[in-house]
């Protein structure tokens, strides 16, 4: 699909089609919403990331993204049986986590 193809389908200026495919400005959710059905995808998909810590701290504007000793974000495509087993080995980590928080809350 063509820069102009996307900006008719997405209903969306030139200009904005331009910044956004090269990585400039900071399209709004609905921006991005808009480009996400004109391409048929889902918006996740577009959103999804798999940056450093470094990259999300610059992203961030400074604002430190701390995961605790031990953790860290991944992303990934997998088969369904295997992402049901990460699903529930991520809700487990989150159980964990907050049980964590929920007792350094009480002291």
């Amino acid at each position: 699909m063509t820069k102009d193809q996307l900006r008719e389908k997405a209903e969306l200026s030139s200009g904005l089609i331009t910044n956004v495919t090269l990585g400039r400005g900071n399209p709004s959710l609905q921006t991005m919403e808009q480009i996400a059905d004109a391409l048929e995808t889902p918006l996740s998909v577009l959103l999804e990331t798999d940056l450093d810590k470094k990259s999300i701290e610059l992203l961030s504007q400074g604002k430190i993204i701390c995961y605790p000793d031990g953790y860290e974000w991944i992303s990934g495509l997998l088969p369904s049986r295997q992402a049901f087993i990460v699903k529930k080995w991520v809700e487990e980590a989150q159980n964990t986590l907050d049980n964590d928080s929920l007792e350094t809350n009480k002291k």
